[in-house]
């Protein structure tokens, strides 16, 4: 898996920049990998991404709805 450094560069994030003088370079770049299935792929991982923690937000809720029947039904 790609780790955020190169998903920046990839995605021509300047901030990841070192050297704010290499932004020309960057741009190259960046407009080069906009010829490719690089963005559509990008698009593709961070909508997994957001579907994935909102999963596990689901996941983490019903989890506590289920402690809190089993705790409410052992009281009884």
């Amino acid at each position: 898996m790609l780790c955020k450094h190169v998903r920046k560069i990839v995605a021509g994030d300047a901030s990841i920049l070192y050297d704010r003088n290499q932004k020309s370079e960057l741009e190259k770049i960046s407009n080069h990998l906009q010829e490719t299935q690089i963005p559509l792929l990008l698009l593709e991982i961070n909508k997994s991404e957001d579907l994935l923690e909102e999963a596990k937000r689901n996941v983490k809720k019903a989890k506590k709805n289920l402690e809190n029947v089993i705790l409410n039904k052992s009281k009884q």
